[in-house]
């Protein structure tokens, strides 16, 4: 199994990469629609390889039907969507498990050899491994898996670090293992940057002065937990949270999220709803020394669901649109230039950020998603689209 070297954060926002894709489908913004898989067929791709690990694998299907394969090449086959994948890789005579990485976002999924996960969108995974006759490999990745450098090492041999990434309200501090460090373990290992919080400081405030609290500041990433009575003092039961745009963030009464942005909220009372998932982008933020842009996407997706796949879809591309930015029939070249992102974690609340780069003096389009499960019906809900620029 590979090392990994990593300081667990008391955050968790989630910094991901890229992988390309294009789309049949068309969704006007915050509609929630009946998700159909690739191409409208029902059913997502399903691809898994690997130069040098013996992989096993298990789809079971909606239906209850378990299918199963193995290579130690590659296998692409077609399964419905909502079937859940079991895939577990293994050393063999040639070769070691690495890592699960990614095709399409170029990043690494997973270090653990075995792994599951409901099939929501196209996949295409690669079992890393080394020869046997390698005595390490040591990675340098970013906080969301980015591969920045890689190289098979005699036991002995350093390798010095990359270039850090930057990212939206930290400060690198260091990488977790050293050249020496690395030069001393005779393990595999993966290497990821450490980061500090930076000292700022953002504003939550609400309009109610009854009946509610958790209003105040709040340092860059804390969490932020907004309570309201079920009852106001008119009677009227809680309906659901606003912003100050008036948008819907969360019809549970209980509402909590990442805090990187100053807002006002109101707690709605005495209207008729019907709770439904929240999907939106919350802030941008441009770097024009790293020609990066940020976005950063808050969902809230009631406790009866379940979260399949969320992310985002993203283009520098000023020729695409708004119809064109949904999930679909990836792998059309005419869409290339239309990118996503794939959040790692499937909890029903939570903040998801997506980077481009490099990009400058250019407008970048941004529209977040979630597919879920809702009694049975397979869902997508795509979010407003926004745009970014970095200028010089």
């Amino acid at each position: 199994m590979t090392k990994i070297s990593r300081v667990k954060r008391a955050f968790c926002v989630l910094f991901a990469v890229l992988m390309t894709v294009s789309c049949v489908m068309t969704a006007r913004a915050g509609e929630i629609i009946t998700y159909k898989g690739d191409s409208n067929t029902g059913k997502c791709a399903f691809s898994v390889s690997t130069p040098g690990a013996d992989i096993k694998f298990t789809v079971t299907l909606p239906n209850g039907t378990v299918r199963s394969g193995s290579t130690k090449a590659t296998v692409s086959r077609t399964y419905d969507i909502g079937s859940v994948v079991k895939m577990t890789a293994n050393d063999y005579a040639q070769g070691k498990f690495l890592y699960w990485f990614d095709n399409a976002t170029k990043r690494i999924f997973t270090t653990q050899n075995e792994v599951s996960y409901v099939l929501g969108t196209k996949v295409n995974y690669r079992a890393q491994a080394c020869p046997v006759t390698v005595d390490k490999v040591v990675t340098y990745a970013s906080y969301g898996g980015t591969i920045l450098k890689s190289a098979e090492l005699a036991s002995n041999e350093g390798l010095s670090a990359p270039v850090s990434p930057a990212l939206p309200g930290l400060t690198f501090k260091k990488w977790s293992m050293t050249e020496q460090e690395i030069a001393n373990s005779t393990e595999n290992s993966i290497v990821y940057p450490v980061y500090s919080v930076n000292e700022e400081n953002y504003t939550v405030a609400i309009t109610n002065t009854e009946y509610v609290q958790g209003a105040g500041t709040y340092p860059v990433y804390g969490t932020a937990v907004l309570k309201a009575e079920p009852v106001n003092g008119s009677g009227e039961s809680f309906s659901y949270w606003k912003d100050s745009k008036g948008n819907i963030v969360s019809y549970s009464k209980d509402y909590s999220f990442r805090v990187n942005y100053n807002e006002t909220f109101t707690a709605v009372y005495g209207e008729d709803v019907t709770a439904e998932p929240v999907i939106r982008i919350t802030k941008i933020v441009p770097d024009v020394d790293e020609s990066t842009i940020t976005f950063f996407a808050e969902r809230w997706v009631p406790e009866d669901m379940e979260v399949i796949n969320h992310g985002m879809l993203i283009t520098a591309d000023e020729s695409k649109t708004e119809s064109q930015l949904v999930l679909g029939n990836a792998g059309d070249t005419n869409m290339s230039a239309i990118l996503k992102g794939i959040g790692k974690s499937n909890e029903n609340v939570g903040t998801y950020s997506l980077a481009k780069s490099p990009v400058r003096n250019a407008t970048v389009m941004a529209r977040p998603y979630v597919v879920y499960l809702d009694n049975g019906t397979i869902k997508v809900l795509y979010g407003d689209t926004v745009t970014g620029n970095v200028m010089d």
